[in-house]
């Protein structure tokens, strides 16, 4: 009985994945028993176009089939993962893939749509598509859930190694007046803006509510929270903004500060100076840092060793 059960499974993954009704052009690679369709690399492509692509629009033919082979790259990872999962006698319910699918197909107007949308890969490929998606998460999921998990003792070595990083720089909390300055504006008006500026400044110093002050006036969001700005670290903004601050003191209110945006009234409310944070303050990061560290030296060691066990096989030109 057992014999015929593990008939039927080989027998029904050879018919997912290394069926013969692929055409000999439709399939691009091959990771074990695992393809890659042409349509699953035009997938992967268009995901990948946008963010490799140029930013005028226009791309090469050499860029285009870089970001080809990049796409493919992706697409031999997934089929790794999807043959590991196989071999790790990972099974993938047929609802789940049937749910995909109508899910996909229910975001087009009608079937005829969705059809001419498949175009030459048809319904039965893409939905073999799915399933080797499905089985690569399980893959993935598999190799995560071999990673030893940090102990307290592991993650808090790797604060003392890492002490420097976990530093915090100094830190302000203010609120400001934004005069915004158009660059192609005249020296008339550029002088009329300084005028306010310098006007909302000095009713700022002699004690009016600053926060009414920027909520009338200033030329930003932060006017509907009287021009606050939150806590921020020093070197986090503009150098003549961060100057200005350096040089102030919890309640002071600058003088008129210039940047490349404009005028500005800086009110500080509060600095906290630079200071080591403590283990409890960064545990949760430190343990996330130490498992993605694992995380990664574990996964190149899967994968090289994967690839030694399963060479890609390349059918495209």
């Amino acid at each position: 009985m057992k014999v015929l059960r593990l008939f039927v499974f080989v027998a029904f993954v050879l018919s997912v994945f290394v069926s013969p009704s692929f055409s000999a052009s439709s399939i691009v690679a091959k990771v074990g028993a695992v393809v890659i369709t042409e349509a699953e690399l035009s997938r992967e492509f268009q995901k990948i176009l946008p963010q490799e692509g140029s930013y005028h629009g226009t791309v090469s033919n050499e860029r285009l089939l870089e970001i080809r082979e990049k796409a493919l790259e992706a697409l031999v990872e997934r089929a790794h993962k999807a043959q590991f999962a196989l071999d790790s006698g990972v099974q993938i319910d047929r609802l789940d893939i049937a749910n995909i699918f109508m899910k996909t197909e229910g975001q087009y107007p009608d079937r005829e749509s969705f059809n001419k949308a498949l175009s030459a890969e048809g319904a039965d490929q893409f939905r073999g598509s799915i399933e080797r998606s499905l089985l690569a998460e399980k893959g993935d999921a598999l190799i995560s859930a071999s990673i030893e998990k940090p102990s307290d003792e592991d993650v808090k070595g790797y604060y003392e190694q890492h002490k420097d990083y976990y530093r915090l720089g100094k830190q302000f909390t203010a609120s400001h007046i934004f005069i915004r300055v158009d660059p192609a504006s005249t020296t008339e008006a550029r002088q009329e803006l300084l005028a306010k500026a310098e006007s909302l400044a000095s009713k700022g110093k002699n004690g009016e509510s600053f926060y009414n002050l920027a909520y009338f006036n200033s030329d930003d969001r932060t006017k509907f929270v009287g021009g606050a700005l939150g806590t921020f670290g020093e070197k986090t903004t503009e150098p003549e903004f961060d100057a200005a601050l350096q040089s102030m003191a919890p309640g002071d209110i600058s003088d008129v500060v210039r940047t490349i945006y404009g005028y500005h009234v800086i009110h500080l409310e509060d600095v906290q100076p630079e200071r080591q944070r403590t283990f409890e303050e960064v545990k949760n990061e430190l343990r996330n840092a130490v498992i993605e560290q694992r995380r990664s030296a574990a996964y190149k060691s899967w994968f090289a060793e994967q690839e030694a066990k399963y060479p890609v096989e390349r059918f495209d030109k």
